[in-house]
């Protein structure tokens, strides 16, 4: 761009051009007049220049003129050009102003339209009633999500499911307790939150068996993402959808379904704009795609319909993740037709919800019962009686671990008040709701397409139920179970086109009464299910067409059939149930009262009649006739029996007897209170109250419990039952025992057996309310100092934050007496975590090491702290004394200090050294830097004993390059059992069984061994227990720790089992020292076997009777 100088100069040059061009040239000019003649003129004339030539000037003030013009006319120009041009230029701005001011606008009411849809979509969800409640079948209102919703873990999918193992024939209730345990260890060991496994995988499908949450479970995860309340997700935009609806909708793109129903139902005016703001979500990852019920995505008529749904709908989530591999996704299915379908499982993690344990059906049942609010006694106490109900009966438990199962008992618990009272009336109302009603609630047609007919499938469930129950399988394969329903279509629809193999499907897709685990074997839902149609065959005899007999002949025959053992716990199960469907139970009982025979040993027919007079009662209706004769009959045997198990049994068959007859409640009761009742009575009566007992009849027993002269074994028998099961209907809600109890904690003169007992009942009392009460105890230096750490381990657990802030303030004080914070500092070692402050809980690791590197004044002072020592350093207080730098600098200084006694610096070892088998992930993470820092010290020991304590603590921590004898660890571990047995689990069988059969190594450290084989069903070391036995120089303890063995470890080999009850029998006709136990563990063999336990009436020697 030219300048307004350059300009200027051009224009001169151009001028001194034009003058240059007017002018004449004067040399031209000189030569031309010196030719001329006429010199003189010529000179004159030279005179005169250009530049006064008038019409030389006229012409140079012309071109001036000129030139001024056209610099004039230039400039103007050019200025109307600049000026055109800064016009141009800020019209220009402007519309780009006003082009940005726009799009700005556009973009704003874009982000409050989306802003207020996605406002409006939460809001609408949170409304929705469908989305944050749950309506269970004939419920009058449905519940709001977050008042009873209760915590679900999951797990990763495994090949085999909780009880599997026990495919033996084994105990009904050792399978319940072994599912149970299962179940327990699965929430302790591999189970996640859902946000937890979400976090960690992003995509993952959630399995699980009809009724077990998988719905309320994405309900949850909808409600807490809503309210921006997920741990560690944040900010998503939850979308939920049933995936039913999808599969009818037709289409085949998940975000093209949603596009349609956020333009239809989100206020969202186009398709396209729906769709792109979704698709926008969905790339940033900013959704949680909720996809429920993948089964229910089966739909059509013909089965090439249903699985073209299916395969429709699980390519679309496959689409779908493959193209938003960043968004957040959630797909449930049942678990049978999961594994159905798939011909190729889906690319997420697959995990199983688990079944609820005990606490979250009681916690379940607490919600229920205060939806009406926490001032609602009557209510609250209802539930608390539900809950006792459950404990009380395995069979209820099992159901409750099943929501769907659990909502049903609680809504049949809150209308009657009262479950039935027979157990098959419940089995039946659950297997109606499970067959018909689930799927009619949720309006799933499956039973529209339904191969059998309800009724034909209640046959069917019957006849595969009595088949396996005959072949005593609890888990069956798919070849054994299709040619039973191939024999129940041949004989029931001998016209129907349908195959074995599409009956088993429907059978574990519709309702999951049949299950298929996940190694290809089936089994019924629950043992007690399986129980329950075995018994319904029984009554339904008529309907096998197998058999060319009348019904009653056939019935009399199946139950024969069932009575040839009644000592076999795999049938009672059956015959309790068979005793609650029938109307007439005197035949029955006829049969078991008068079998005959040689003595029955452990009065097993007659407990078995006790139990199905129970199993038969309804309200209103007459008892049978032999009812009153089985009482007496039972009441003889709990005063004769000289076994403590038989009398154990007894008592519990009589406590849940006086359930149904008042006069025998008030007679059990005179028992338990009358002074010349045998000690052994008692115990068993109050021991089978505590199992079966109501809430009532634990209340009865307190003015036993506050008696000054009762016994203290019978107190802490009380106290355990008080504190396992009734705390909350017995104790909390009992203002005025409270206090009494209060009042006896106060008086010294009382025995320290008895406050002991009052303060282990106070272990579940909400602090506040007795706070004042202990703090008085804790403070007091001339108490007993066991009551004071005890008070101070009530305070320090308790849920208020300000009575756990004045202990601890009470420690870090200067108190008068020196013994206050330690028995404070002892407590928090005895406190969770979370209620502690890292720097309070290493406060009390520093007070309990000074107080141990200055010894104490007394021997008992000295033994108390060496209990307290194993407790704080061998189990809760390991990461505090490892992980802290300072801590463990104390302790090297205390082990090289050569002028403290070496056995004091040896304990202190051995209590580092049993700490690591159980020590934390997080303290075994510092083994490298431990295992350095334990070299340098091993050096500078002067004891050759302290070295080789040292060198074990370092091959503990994975030093393999020290020798290491787990004899003599396990010897210097002696006083620490947890530790012992957690390093006895780690050693191989031939390691065990060498120290086993170590005679130097002390009887219960063996013992130790033996308890740990039991602990783990070691089925291989049966036959070494049987011999072990034999030997005349083992050690009595040890002895009948072995005997006791072999009763509790289950042999699925029959032969085993039956040699293992002829050494018991031995046992108990020629041992006295062990025939006791002996007889304990024959009655667990006798009954896992299905033998009965005998007495010949001549020689009186025991015998067993197949």
């Amino acid at each position: 761009m030219l300048k307004k100088r350059h300009i200027l100069f051009l224009i001169t040059v151009w001028m001194w051009l034009c003058c240059a061009s007017i002018l004449p040239d004067p040399l031209h000019l000189f030569h031309s007049e010196q030719s001329d003649a006429q010199a003189p003129v010529l000179a004159r004339e030279a005179l005169i220049t250009p530049w006064t030539d008038p019409n030389i000037l006229l012409q140079i003030i012309s071109v001036v003129v000129t030139s001024v013009l056209t610099v004039v006319s230039i400039l103007v120009t050019l200025r109307g050009y600049q000026e055109n041009r800064r016009v141009m230029h800020e019209q220009q701005e402007l519309a780009r102003k006003e082009a940005q001011h726009e799009k700005e606008a556009k973009e704003k009411e874009h982000r409050e339209f989306i802003s207020t849809a996605t406002a409006r979509y939460h809001a609408r969800l949170l409304q929705d009633e469908a989305m944050s409640s749950i309506k269970i079948l004939d419920m009058p209102e449905p519940i709001t999500l977050e008042h009873i919703h209760v915590g679900q873990r999951l797990r990763p999918l495994k090949k085999t499911d909780p009880g599997l193992e026990m495919n033996r024939g084994d105990t009904p209730e050792r399978v319940f307790h072994f599912i149970q345990q299962s179940i327990e260890e699965e929430y302790l060991e591999g189970s996640f939150a859902p946000e937890e496994v979400l976090r960690d995988k992003k995509h993952i499908i959630v399995l699980g068996d009809p009724g077990s949450g998988k719905t309320t479970l994405l309900k949850y995860m909808l409600s807490r993402a809503l309210k921006d309340q997920l741990n560690g997700l944040h900010h998503l935009l939850p979308i939920a959808v049933e995936l039913s609806r999808f599969a009818r909708s037709q289409q085949d793109n998940l975000l093209d379904f949603l596009a349609d129903d956020w333009h239809d139902n989100h206020g969202f005016p186009t398709f396209q704009e729906a769709r792109a703001f979704l698709e926008d979500q969905f790339s940033k990852g900013k959704v949680l795609l909720l996809l429920d019920a993948l089964d229910e995505a089966i739909l059509g008529n013909k089965k090439s319909e249903r699985q073209e749904a299916y395969r429709r709908v699980f390519e679309a989530i496959k689409r779908c993740c493959s193209s938003y591999p960043a968004i957040y996704l959630i797909v449930t299915s049942r678990l049978a037709e999961y594994k159905y379908e798939q011909r190729a499982p889906l690319p997420f993690a697959e995990y199983e919800i688990l079944p609820f344990r005990k606490q979250e059906a009681h916690e379940f049942i607490g919600k229920w019962f205060q939806l009406e609010g926490p001032e609602d006694r009557q209510r609250i106490a209802l539930g608390e009686e539900l809950k006792e109900v459950l404990d009380n009966t395995p069979q209820l438990e099992m159901l409750a671990s099943n929501p769907l199962l659990l909502s049903l008992l609680v809504m049949l618990y809150e209308r009657n008040k009262k479950l039935p009272t027979r157990l098959a009336d419940l089995y039946a109302r659950c297997i109606e709701l499970l067959l018909y009603e689930w799927d009619q609630e949720r309006l799933h047609p499956r039973y529209t397409y339904a191969l059998l007919t309800v009724e034909q499938k209640k046959r069917l469930l019957s006849k595969v139920a009595w088949h396996f129950h005959q072949q005593r399988q609890r888990y069956f394969t798919e070849e054994r179970l299709s040619a039973v329903v191939s024999q129940f279509l041949e004989q029931e629809t001998p016209s129907a086109h349908s195959t074995a193999h599409q009956i088993i499907d429907e059978l574990c897709s519709d309702n999951g009464l049949i299950k298929k685990q996940n190694d290809g074997a089936y089994g019924f839902l629950h043992l007690t299910f399986q129980s329950y149609f075995a018994a319904l065959s029984i009554v339904e005899a008529r309907t096998f067409k197998e058999y060319a007999l009348q019904a009653d002949t056939i019935e009399q025959l199946l139950l024969k059939e069932l009575l040839q053992h009644p000592n076999d716990l795999w049938n009672e199960e059956v015959l309790l149930m068979y005793a609650g469907i029938i109307q007439d139970l005197s035949p029955l009982l006829e049969q078991l009262l008068n079998r005959k025979g040689m003595e029955d040993v452990f009065s097993i027919t007659l407990i078995l009649a006790g139990h199905c007079l129970v199993a038969h009662h309804r309200e209103g209706e007459e008892p049978p006739a032999q009812q009153q004769e089985i009482i007496d009959r039972l009441l003889q045997v709990l005063h004769e029996t000289p076994y403590t198990q038989v009398r154990q049994e007894v008592a519990k068959t009589l406590v849940k007897l006086a359930g149904i007859d008042t006069a025998l409640h008030t007679h059990l009761f005179e028992l338990i209170y009358h002074p010349t009742s045998k000690r052994a009575l008692t115990e068993s009566l109050l021991h089978a109250i505590g199992i079966s007992g109501s809430s009532d009849d634990v209340e009865k027993l307190l003015p036993l419990f506050l008696h000054p002269e009762t016994a203290a074994d019978l107190r802490r028998i009380l106290t355990d039952i008080f504190n396992r099961r009734y705390y909350d209907t017995v104790i909390k809600q009992n203002g005025i025992l409270t206090t009494a109890l209060l009042k006896i904690l106060d008086d010294t003169r009382a025995s320290f057996e008895f406050r002991h007992d009052i303060i282990r009942l106070f272990e579940q009392q909400e602090a506040p309310d007795i706070a004042p009460q202990l703090m008085a105890l804790v403070l007091d230096p001339s108490e007993d100092t066991v009551l004071r750490i005890q008070a101070a381990i009530l305070l320090a657990n308790s849920s208020d934050s300000t009575t756990r802030a004045r202990l601890v303030a009470h420690m870090n004080s200067e108190p008068q007496d020196e013994s206050t914070p330690r028995c404070i500092a002892v407590a928090l070692t005895f406190t969770t975590p979370q209620k502690i402050l890292p720097q309070d809980r290493q406060r009390a690791a520093h007070i309990l090491l000074d107080y141990l590197f200055a010894p104490p004044a007394t021997d008992a002072e000295s033994q108390l702290l060496k209990e307290v020592m194993v407790n704080f350093f061998g189990l809760p207080g390991i990461s505090v004394l490892l992980e802290d730098t300072a801590i463990r600098q104390k302790l090297y200084h205390y082990l090289k200090d050569r002028n403290r006694d070496a056995e004091e610096r040896r304990y202190i070892a051995s209590l580092l050294t049993a700490s690591i088998p159980i020590a934390p992930q997080r303290t075994r993470r510092l083994a490298a830097m431990l295992i350095q820092e334990l070299q340098a010290l091993t050096t500078e020991l002067d004891h050759d004993g302290l070295r080789k304590d040292i060198e074990d603590l370092r091959y503990l921590l994975g030093d393999k390059h020290v020798p290491f004898d787990p004899s003599a660890y396990l010897k210097a571990a002696q006083s620490f059992l947890p530790v012992q047995k957690q390093m006895i689990r780690q050693l191989e069988r031939q390691e065990r069984w060498q120290l086993l059969r170590d005679r130097s190594l002390q009887p219960d450290i063996r013992a130790g061994i033996v308890q740990v084989l039991v602990e783990e069903n070691d089925t291989v070391s049966i036959a070494s227990l049987r011999r072990l036995v034999e030997e005349v120089a083992l050690p009595l303890p040890l002895r009948r720790e072995v005997v006791n063995a072999l009763g509790l470890i289950t042999n699925e080999n029959k032969e085993e089992e039956y040699e293992t009850a002829r050494v018991l029998i031995q046992l108990a006709n020629r041992d006295k020292e062990v025939r006791d136990v002996a007889m304990e563990a024959l009655w667990y063999v006798s009954r896992r076997i299905g033998v009965q336990v005998v007495r010949d009436r001549f020689s009186r020697r025991l015998l067993l009777q197949p």
